[in-house]
């Protein structure tokens, strides 16, 4: 808000104020996927800088008593087993926050999911993890000691219908054990990248920004399976069936 004071010769005064709404600059951020979850107030975004991304969420803490999701996800599609990290740095921002990693079934604002967030609550930063077991239902978390450093690596890994989470201070010594949440039937293709929110009070809405760096998604190359007869129905069986195989 700006605010405007005058007085007069006479010792007369009169204030003026007007409420701006800044958006956050947000670009193409290739080969991620940049979107709003859910209802926010203000829309949210990324962009690169350097080799890092900066992204921006507005929308409601992911622990809070909803059933549903509100925040920005930039993210990739990954099929089976994956491992992801990232050191993310300071969140800017004086609401409460959630911002770090996430892998998700859906965009739905209500799809399972699970994230191990960097959170502002009152004075103290701590980490998170967060996790929606059953579709549409509130999620449950598992909360650290307050964080010293804001500047923290952060992991979350899958293998089968488990998803675990870790924290790292300088990415090579892990929190041993790590979070972890089973998942029935967990679906074979999820959303995996880096989520912001921030649970604004005011009507006109707030966002909160993170820095992520260091990104590293590492995915499970596909397992092979054994074929019979003309892979690549050339009509003979020889080494280019070999390579159709293989995918060459």
């Amino acid at each position: 808000e700006i605010r405007l004071r005058v007085r007069d010769d006479l010792g007369r005064r009169a204030v003026s104020g007007k409420r701006l709404r800044i958006d956050f600059r947000s670009e193409v951020v290739s080969p991620w996927i940049s979107e709003d979850i859910g209802t926010t107030l203000i829309p949210g975004g990324a962009r690169f800088e350097g080799d890092c991304l900066r992204v921006a969420g507005s929308g409601s803490s992911l622990t809070g008593i909803r059933p549903s999701d509100s925040l920005h996800f930039v993210y990739q599609p990954v099929r089976g087993v994956f491992r992801f990290m990232s050191r993310i740095f300071n969140g800017t921002g004086y609401l409460p926050l959630d911002i770090g990693l996430m892998a998700r079934e859906a965009v739905d604002p209500g799809a399972r999911q699970a994230s191990m967030v960097l959170s502002r609550v009152g004075d103290e930063l701590k980490h998170r993890f967060i996790t929606r077991a059953v579709a549409n239902h509130r999620s449950a978390f598992t909360a650290h000691a307050p964080s010293v450093d804001p500047d923290l690596w952060l992991e979350i890994e899958r293998n089968g219908d488990q998803v675990f989470a870790r924290t790292s201070a300088d990415g090579v010594t892990w929190l041993d054990p790590p979070d972890a949440v089973e998942f029935p039937a967990l679906a074979e293709e999820l959303l995996v990248g880096l989520a912001a929110t921030c649970a604004a009070t005011s009507p006109e809405g707030a966002w909160c920004t993170g820095v992520f760096c260091d990104l590293s998604l590492e995915r499970q190359r596909p397992r092979v399976l054994f074929h019979r007869g003309d892979p690549n129905s050339s009509g003979t069986t020889d080494i280019s069936d070999g390579l159709a195989i293989f995918g060459f």
